[in-house]
C-alpha cells in the first residue's frame, strides 16, 4: 500500500515537471513566433518604405525632366541639374590620369561660376559663395584654376584664406583674361582644359598652349 503511494506521488511529481517543461517550451515558443512576427513585419515595413521612396525619387527625376523640357523654366529643379551635370564633369576630369602632369590648368567661361551658382554656401562659411566656388576645381580635379578671380568684377570679397595675396590682386590685361592660352602661360602650364556652358550642358575643350 505504501509503495503503492509513493509510485502515485512519484508519477504526480514527474507529470508536474513534464507539464512546467511543456509549459515552458510553449511559452518559449511564443516569444520566438513573436520575435519573428515583429522581424517580418519590420521588414516588409522597409521594404514598403523603399519603395515608396523610390516611387517619390521617380517621380521627381520625372519632374525635373518635365521642367527642363519647359523653355524658359528655371526653378530649383533646374539647377539640381546644372549643378549635378557641373560637377560629375568635375569628377570625370579628376579621373583621366592623362591630365595629371601637373602642367594643366583648368579655364571656366561660364560667368555663373563665378557667382557661385553650383555651390551652397555653409551656415559656418566665412567666405560667400562666389569665393567658395573656385575651391572646387583644384579639389575635384586635382588642377588649379588659371582664372579662379576674374576681374572682380562680381564685386565678390576674397578678403579670406590668404586670397589677398594670390595674383588676381595683380593688373592683367583684360585682352589676356579672354584667352585661356594667354592666362594658362602667363601662370606657368602648358596645357589647359577650357570648361564652356550651353544651356544645361558643360562641355571641355584641351587646349596645348604650346601650340596657341
Amino acid at each position: 500500500m505504501w509503495m503503492q503511494i509513493v509510485n502515485v506521488q512519484g508519477r504526480s511529481v514527474v507529470n508536474t515537471k513534464a507539464r512546467t517543461t511543456q509549459f515552458k517550451h510553449a511559452i518559449l515558443k511564443g516569444f520566438v513566433g513573436l520575435a519573428l512576427f515583429s522581424a517580418t513585419a519590420a521588414i516588409l515595413n522597409n521594404v514598403l518604405s523603399y519603395r515608396l521612396i523610390l516611387q517619390q525619387r521617380q517621380q521627381q527625376a520625372e519632374d525635373v525632366a518635365v521642367s527642363l523640357a519647359t523653355p524658359g523654366k528655371h526653378d530649383e529643379s533646374t539647377n539640381e541639374m546644372l549643378r549635378h551635370n557641373f560637377y560629375a564633369l568635375l569628377e570625370a576630369l579628376g579621373n583621366d590620369p592623362s591630365l595629371h602632369h601637373g602642367d594643366t590648368g583648368v579655364f571656366v567661361t561660364d560667368p555663373a561660376f563665378f557667382d557661385g551658382a553650383y555651390i551652397e554656401k555653409s551656415p559656418d562659411a566665412v567666405l560667400d559663395r562666389c569665393a567658395v566656388q573656385p575651391f572646387t576645381i583644384p579639389a575635384m580635379t586635382g588642377m588649379p584654376l588659371v582664372a579662379g578671380l576674374r576681374a572682380r568684377q562680381n564685386a565678390c570679397k576674397y578678403d579670406s584664406y590668404a586670397y589677398q595675396y594670390l595674383p588676381g590682386r595683380e593688373s592683367i590685361d583684360p585682352a589676356v583674361l579672354s584667352q585661356p592660352c594667354a592666362l594658362t602661360r602667363l601662370r606657368g602650364l602648358r596645357k589647359v582644359v577650357v570648361i564652356d556652358r550651353k544651356d544645361m550642358t558643360f562641355t571641355t575643350t584641351r587646349l596645348d598652349c604650346e601650340k596657341h
